[in-house]
């Protein structure tokens, strides 16, 4: 009667166990199916990770390339720069030539301007006096027309007189008796003492200066 009562209990015990195993198995079955569920949303999002991640790779490599790019670009540009930068100092010591060449040739300009200028005005001076030898010269040459034909009727005079009495009644032998080679030589000699070299009469520079143009136009 007591091992019944004891294969009861153990029945009975075992049974509560049997019951609380199955009601475990049955929690763990739900913690297997949660876990499985979480493993396959951490999949799926480890999944999204992934290609994430290669996304994200791929975007570096490509602004690794951009960058590396970018700094060719800066490189050329830098030596683009450089390369301005020497031109434009080139530039600055060709200009600065140039100036250099400009000052001289203006230097040698404003001399070749006064070199201008005092010729010019040599050759005011030098028409002016020109012109004032030309009046000298036709002073001089109507002086001497004058004075060939006092010379012409002196010869004619005494050409006339070579025979005449003088004014006290006594014969001009000396002017008979005389030759006409020597009568011409004399006649010269008056004419070379005649004032040729007499200064010419005061002339108008003005007048002068406008009859030298007028004379150079012809």
């Amino acid at each position: 009667m007591a091992d019944k009562e004891h294969l009861e209990g153990d029945v009975a015990a075992r049974s509560q166990g049997k019951t609380a195993a199955e009601e475990q198995i049955a929690g763990l079955k739900e913690e297997g199916e949660e876990l499985t569920a979480s493993v396959e949303e951490l999949t799926s999002q480890l999944e999204v990770m992934t290609e994430e991640r290669d996304f994200a790779r791929a975007k570096e490599e490509e602004l690794f390339g951009e960058k590396l790019q970018m700094e060719e670009d800066i490189m050329d540009t830098n030596n683009g720069y450089v390369w301005v930068t020497e031109r434009l100092r080139e530039k600055e010591e060709e200009i600065f030539d140039m100036e250099e060449q400009v000052r001289k040739l203006q230097q040698g300009n404003d001399s070749m301007s006064e070199r201008c200028t005092e010729l010019q005005d040599e050759l005011m001076a030098l028409r002016v006096e020109h012109q004032a030898l030309k009046v000298k010269l036709a002073e001089e040459e109507r002086m001497h027309k004058a004075a060939r034909d006092r010379f012409v009727r002196v010869l004619k005079d005494r050409s006339l007189e070579g025979g005449g009495v003088s004014a006290d009644g006594d014969l001009r032998s000396d002017t008979a008796s005389t030759s006409p080679s020597t009568q011409a030589q004399g006649a010269a000699k008056n004419l070379q003492e005649s004032p040729l070299n007499a200064a010419p009469p005061a002339t108008n520079v003005e007048d002068a200066y406008e009859d030298d143009f007028d004379d150079d136009g012809e």
